[in-house]
């Protein structure tokens, strides 16, 4: 398995973007919002319902 992590895809065909490039910061900040978004709601719900339970 990880054989195929350390290869190049110096030869790679198909859609994509290189690492560290504007698409690739883009996603990544994207991936850190929602993932940031859903823990905050995730949080605020089981204050939430921790408050309505007592």
């Amino acid at each position: 398995m990880m054989n195929t992590f350390l290869i190049s895809n110096e030869k790679a065909v198909g859609p994509g973007f290189g690492l560290f490039s504007a698409d690739h910061l883009f996603a990544l900040s994207l991936l850190a919002l929602l993932s940031f978004t859903l823990t905050r709601t995730y949080i605020r719900a089981n204050e939430i319902s921790e408050k309505n339970f007592v």
